[in-house]
C-alpha cells in the first residue's frame, strides 16, 4: 500500500512540475502585444467601415439643382449659413439662425430670427399679406407642397436680405434623434453661455450654441447608428463630410466667444403693424433697425482691403416689379456695398444693365455683380440720366425670372 502511495504522489508532483513548466514557459509579453495588435486592427477596422459609411451618406438638397439659384456661391464678405430648427414637439419651424464667420479677421456673427415674427409673402399667394416663421414651413406646403422646403428658403431670404451661402435644416424628428445622442438643446446654463456674446441675447437665441457645443466627432464611433440616421436625415446644399467640418469648427468657434449677435426677439427689433388679411396685428421685422445693426457688424466681417474701398453706388428700378429697387439696395448694404441713393429708372429697362463711373473700386464691382448676376450687361460709362455714383445698378425686366417664385 505504501509503495502504491508513493508511487501516486510521485506522479501527481510531476504533472504538477509539468504544469508549473509549461506556464514558464509561455511569453505573456508576447500574447499580450498579439492580442493588442488584433484589437487595434479590429478598430481601424470598424472606424474605416464608420468613415466610409457616414461620409458616403448624401443629405438631400432641395436648391441644389434649380436653375435659378437661391443660395449665392460667392463667399463676398464672410460665409454665411442659414441654420433651420424645427420644434421637436411639433411639426413647426422653432427658430431661423444666420451664421457668419470670416475666419481671416476672427470674426463671427450670429443673427437670430424667432418663431412668432411674421415675414412677408412674396409669392403672392392667396393665404394672406404675411406668414410666421413658425408657419413657413405649413403655408409652403398649400402654395408649393412637392417644394415647400425650397418656398420656405426662397421666402426667408427675400425677406433676410442678406446673401445666403449654405443652409442646414433639421427637422423634429431629427432634433428629437441628436437630443436621444447627445440631451436636450434646451437644457443649458444661459450664464455660461451668453458671456461669450457681445451683445445681449435671448435664452431662445441661445438653442442654437447648446445645438452646436454638444456635438462630438468621437461620439460618431460610439453612436454609429444614431449619427447614420441624423446626417441621412438633414436637409443641406453640404456633403456629410462638409457637414461635420463645419458644425466641428462653429463648435468650436463659438467656444472662443467674442460673437456678434443680432436678436430680432429683442426689443426696438420688431414692430407691431396691423394686416388686413389677417385683421390683426402682427409683429413684423424692423428693417431699419435691423440692418442698422447689421452694417455696423458687418464692417468686422469685411477684409480690410474691402473696407478701404470707399465706393458710392446707385440702384434703380427698371422694371415692371414695384419695390424692386428697396429690396436690391438691401441685399447690396447687407453685402457690403455703401448705396447712396435709390429710386424708379427714367424708363423700363429690358435687361439689367450696371454702369462703371470708376474703375479703381475691383470689390465693389465684384460684389454687385454677385448680388445681380453675371448675366448682366455690363457699361463702363454714365447712364443717360444723371447720377452721381461711381456704380450705377439699373434693375430690368429679366431680374423678375431669378427673384418670382415659378
Amino acid at each position: 500500500m505504501m509503495k502504491k502511495s508513493s508511487r501516486k504522489n510521485r506522479s501527481t508532483s510531476e504533472s504538477i512540475l509539468n504544469i508549473k513548466s509549461f506556464f514558464s514557459n509561455i511569453n505573456y509579453i508576447k500574447i499580450l502585444l498579439i492580442s493588442l495588435f488584433i484589437v487595434t486592427i479590429a478598430l481601424i477596422i470598424y472606424m474605416i467601415f464608420v468613415i466610409f459609411n457616414i461620409l458616403t451618406i448624401k443629405p438631400n438638397c432641395s436648391v441644389c439643382l434649380l436653375q435659378r439659384p437661391i443660395l449665392q456661391k460667392d463667399v463676398v464678405v464672410a460665409r454665411t449659413t442659414m441654420i433651420i430648427l424645427e420644434s421637436p414637439q411639433e411639426d413647426k419651424i422653432l427658430g431661423v439662425w444666420l451664421v457668419s464667420e470670416n475666419k481671416e479677421n476672427a470674426s463671427l456673427m450670429v443673427y437670430y430670427i424667432p418663431w412668432w415674427v411674421y415675414v412677408y409673402d412674396y409669392s403672392g399667394s392667396n393665404l394672406s399679406s404675411r406668414l410666421s416663421i413658425s408657419n413657413l414651413k405649413y403655408a409652403s406646403t398649400l402654395v408649393s407642397p412637392d417644394r415647400y422646403r425650397e418656398y420656405t428658403i426662397w421666402q426667408l431670404v427675400q425677406n433676410i436680405g442678406l446673401p445666403i451661402n449654405d443652409y442646414i435644416w433639421i427637422d423634429s424628428n431629427n432634433l428629437n434623434n441628436y437630443s436621444n445622442i447627445y440631451g436636450d438643446i434646451a437644457e443649458f446654463s444661459r450664464s455660461d453661455i451668453s458671456k461669450l456674446y457681445i451683445n445681449d441675447i435671448s435664452n431662445e437665441s441661445l438653442l442654437l450654441h447648446s445645438f452646436m457645443s454638444r456635438f462630438s466627432s468621437l461620439s460618431i464611433f460610439t453612436n454609429y447608428n444614431e449619427h447614420k440616421s441624423f446626417f441621412a436625415a438633414i436637409e443641406s446644399n453640404m456633403n456629410t463630410y462638409e457637414l461635420i467640418r463645419y458644425i466641428t469648427s462653429l463648435r468650436d468657434s463659438l467656444s472662443v466667444g467674442g460673437i456678434n449677435s443680432i436678436d430680432v426677439s429683442l426689443n426696438n427689433s420688431t414692430s407691431e403693424i396691423y394686416d388686413s388679411s389677417l385683421a390683426r396685428n402682427v409683429s413684423v421685422i424692423n428693417t431699419q433697425v435691423i440692418d442698422a445693426q447689421y452694417v455696423n457688424v458687418l464692417s468686422k466681417l469685411k477684409s480690410r482691403e474691402y473696407n478701404a474701398e470707399l465706393s458710392r453706388v446707385e440702384v434703380y428700378n427698371g422694371s415692371d416689379i414695384s419695390g424692386l429697387a428697396f429690396r436690391y439696395k438691401r441685399l447690396l448694404s447687407n453685402n457690403g456695398i455703401n448705396v447712396i441713393r435709390y429710386d424708379n429708372a427714367p424708363d423700363i429697362y429690358e435687361r439689367t444693365t450696371v454702369y462703371i463711373t470708376n474703375d479703381k473700386f475691383p470689390i465693389t464691382k465684384d460684389v454687385i455683380i454677385d448680388t445681380v448676376g453675371s448675366d448682366v450687361e455690363i457699361i463702363n460709362a454714365n447712364p443717360s440720366f444723371i447720377t452721381t455714383g461711381d456704380f450705377v445698378v439699373v434693375l430690368g425686366k429679366d431680374i423678375g425670372n431669378k427673384i418670382e417664385w415659378k
